[in-house]
């Protein structure tokens, strides 16, 4: 008797230990199924709203590119003869490329000269000489000398000059205007608003003349372009 007993066991032994192995199978499966399933959404997530904030930032490129276009067109401070107004159908731009937007850490310069920087009429501009903005291209480091206008300093001038000038961008260079912060020395180094100094649509306009140590071994695919006077 008690040897049909161990028969009996053993079988319904083995038979539970198998159900309990496949239990935990099955948990184990439906365990990576659902972190498979978190991870895929929050990718999603993720690259959902970059691309929401990458349309806000094309829409804002392109509205502020729209209201320049107006200015020069339409307002009495526009740069451009009257002549040229009348036929203005817009500036010339590269596509905004997000590849030359950069969070560039601003760094003083310990001694901040004011000096005097030459223009297209050979008259100067006061400058204060601050800092340096550091950022990465294609995996070099570059900088650009950021300056404060004496008559206006709520504002960094960066100008600059780069591979494409006298090609596909004016050749005197361009300038970027960035606002002063306070509490941060984080800046947005955003080319796609890098823009012609005013000398570039009408001569009698004198223009800061871009320092040499602003000069850019690179070419800088973004911005305003050449605009031809007709």
């Amino acid at each position: 008797m008690s040897n049909i007993l161990r028969k009996n066991v053993v079988p319904y032994t083995l038979k539970n230990t198998k159900l309990i192995m496949k239990k935990k199978s099955l948990t184990k499966f439906y365990f990576f199924l659902l972190l498979f399933i978190i991870i895929f959404v929050t990718i999603s997530i993720a690259e959902s709203k970059k691309d929401k904030n990458n349309k806000e930032y094309f829409e804002f490129v392109y509205k502020d590119r729209k209201e320049k276009d107006d200015f020069f067109k339409n307002d009495k401070d526009s740069p451009l003869p009257d002549d040229l107004k009348r036929k203005f159908k817009g500036l010339n731009y590269f596509p905004p490329d997000l590849s030359f937007k950069f969070q560039s850490k601003l760094i003083p310069y310990e001694k901040k000269d004011t000096i005097n920087m030459l223009t297209t009429k050979s008259d100067i501009r006061k400058m204060i000489r601050f800092g340096k903005l550091e950022f990465n291209y294609k995996g070099k480091k570059y900088q650009l000398t950021a300056y404060i206008p004496i008559k206006n300093n709520d504002y960094f001038f960066v100008p600059f000059a780069d591979k494409t000038n006298n090609k596909q961008t004016y050749s005197g260079g361009r300038y970027l205007d960035i606002e002063r912060k306070k509490n941060t020395d984080v800046y947005d180094l955003d080319f796609n608003f890098a823009y012609n100094p005013y000398c570039a649509y009408n001569q009698k306009y004198s223009c800061p003349i871009v320092p040499k140590e602003n000069h850019l071994n690179i070419s800088i695919k973004a911005g305003e372009k050449i605009y031809k006077l007709k």
